[in-house]
C-alpha cells in the first residue's frame, strides 16, 4: 500500500470525525474524513479538466489550509510534481523559482499576489485562485487572465 492509498484509507475509516482544523478569522473550520475526501475529488476533477496529467509540475502558493492540504493531495494522487511555495516571501524571488522550476499552473492564494507575479512575468502559466477550485467561482472580474475556461 503506498503512502496515498494509506493516507485515504485512513480518512475512509474517519468518516464522521474531524481530522483537520484551521482558522479563518475567529472562527475554527473542521473537516471530517468524507468532507475532506470530497475535496481531494473536487480538486481532482479540477486538475483532469484543466488536462494537467502526470509528471506536470504545478505550483501551490498558498498558506497552509485544509484547501492547500486538498490540493497538495490531489496533485500527489494524480502524479502531479507539487511545488510547494510560501506565499510571504518577495514576488520577485517567487518568479524566479516558478519560473526555475518550469510550472505548468500556478494555484495561488489570492488575487492580489497572482497580480503582482503576472506583472513581473508576463508569460506567467495559467493561474487559479485556489479557494476557487472548491467554490466553483472563476475569480476576480477585474483579473481576465485568472477566469478558467
Amino acid at each position: 500500500m503506498t503512502f496515498l492509498e494509506t493516507i485515504f484509507e485512513q480518512l475512509r475509516k474517519a468518516d464522521g470525525s474531524a481530522v483537520l482544523r484551521e482558522v479563518r478569522g475567529e472562527q475554527i473550520v473542521s473537516v471530517t474524513g468524507a468532507e475532506f475526501l470530497e475535496l481531494i475529488c473536487q480538486a481532482r476533477r479540477f486538475l483532469a479538466a484543466r488536462g494537467l496529467k502526470k509528471e506536470d509540475r504545478c505550483v501551490l502558493l498558498a498558506p497552509n489550509s485544509i484547501h492547500w492540504a486538498a490540493m497538495d493531495l490531489a496533485m500527489m494522487a494524480e502524479g502531479i510534481l507539487v511545488v510547494p511555495l510560501y506565499s510571504r516571501q518577495a514576488p520577485a524571488e517567487l518568479v524566479a523559482m516558478m519560473q526555475d522550476c518550469a510550472a505548468s499552473r500556478i494555484f495561488c492564494s489570492n488575487a492580489q499576489l497572482a497580480a503582482e507575479i503576472k506583472n513581473l512575468w508576463p508569460a506567467t502559466p495559467k493561474v487559479s485562485i485556489l479557494d476557487s477550485v472548491f467554490t466553483g467561482e472563476d475569480g476576480p472580474q477585474s483579473a481576465p487572465y485568472l477566469h478558467e475556461s
